[in-house]
């Protein structure tokens, strides 16, 4: 599982927009334990903080706009700043910006890490050296980020050195994830989703192709039972084709539709000889009136034949664990789909 950190100018680069494209994704990552949030208390605070700065700064441009162009604006059919302008209780309009963000962070069931627990020792020899994220200048404001990262690189360390991604686009986090090797930087949340699916829809279809080449020959002897009995039409001649005898031809193709946290899906493309009792109307011996538009009188071949098919199998796999492995297939979920009818031309004569 992905270890990710997101700091506070990753969400106010997204707009803080918990229905934007990606955070739903980092939302549906965490809840198919794709990936693991880690959440500084430090930073709640800290994004807390920027959502009653954009709520100050709207509040301004409001009121501007309304001085400038108020009355004009309202003149307007539909009124369309009318619910801009009608805001008078600008502190909860920040409460309530903070609330949707908490309940968002909330559905990504992070790991909380807690400030409490940092040597602020560690923090300082980083301040007074000017080490990332400490740089020139005015450095206090970097201390939730130095608190963040000591958090992170605290929790790695615990976890048998497991490595942290950093979503962020401040330079000095760079500079930080450049000194730290169990940190992986990411300037965009978009860049680090496209990362994890990348690496782990390949791992994970990997390891199911894996059990399903192994499962060939089960699914196989499923489909033949399957096929055995059915009929079919001959698109190239008025007749039709009672499947008797299948029998597995070669390997099969696979193709992995979804590869999800419990659930895998795939189709399997596998190759069968089958042979069966083919009729047909035999046109020299038979009459056709134009009038009628039918067969007045008709002679039926019949010859056992012998074609070489490609079926199409979908597959569900129960997925137990794909660390371990583990998978089997889910019963009575396997679907076979027949090619639309037979050529005669395609088949040969059965051998005797």
């Amino acid at each position: 599982m992905r270890a990710v950190f997101v700091d506070t100018n990753a969400f106010r680069k997204e707009g803080y927009r918990t229905d934007g494209v990606a955070l739903k994704a980092l939302l549906s990552l965490a809840r198919s334990s794709v990936v693991q949030v880690l959440l500084p208390d430090i930073i709640v605070q800290e994004n807390h903080a920027q959502l009653r700065e954009i709520v100050d700064s709207s509040k301004t441009a409001v009121n501007r706009l309304r001085k400038a162009g108020g009355t004009v604006l309202r003149l307007l059919p539909d009124r369309p700043f009318g619910t801009l302008f009608a805001i008078k209780d600008w502190s909860a309009v920040a409460s309530q910006a903070c609330t949707l963000f908490d309940d968002y962070v909330r559905k990504l069931k992070p790991i909380k890490l807690r400030v409490a627990a940092v040597d602020p020792s560690a923090v300082f020899e980083r301040y007074f050296a000017v080490s990332p994220p400490f740089g020139k200048g005015d450095k206090k404001a970097e201390f939730p980020d130095a608190f963040a990262a000591s958090m992170l690189s605290s929790w790695a360390r615990r976890n048998d050195d497991h490595k942290v991604a950093i979503v962020s686009d401040d330079s000095d986090w760079k500079l930080v994830c450049d000194g730290e090797p169990l940190f992986d930087y990411f300037d965009t949340l978009d860049a680090f989703i496209d990362d994890v699916y990348a690496k782990s829809e390949r791992a994970r279809s990997g390891a199911l192709r894996k059990f399903l080449k192994g499962s060939a020959a089960e699914v196989a002897l499923w489909s033949a039972q399957t096929i055995m009995g059915y009929s079919s039409y001959l698109f190239d001649e008025d007749g039709e084709v009672e499947i008797n005898k299948v029998s597995p031809k070669g390997l099969p193709r696979i193709s992995i539709l979804a590869v999800g946290n419990d659930v895998g899906l795939a189709k399997m493309t596998m190759p069968f000889e089958i042979e069966g009792e083919a009729a047909w109307v035999d046109p020299d011996q038979s009459v056709w009136d134009q009038e009628e538009d039918r067969w007045l009188f008709e002679e039926t071949l019949t010859q056992c034949r012998t074609w070489v098919i490609e079926v199409e199998v979908f597959v569900e796999v129960v997925v137990k664990s794909y660390k371990k492995k583990a998978f089997e297939l889910r019963d009575g979920s396997l679907e076979v789909v027949l090619p639309y009818g037979l050529a005669l031309e395609n088949s040969v004569p059965c051998e005797d």
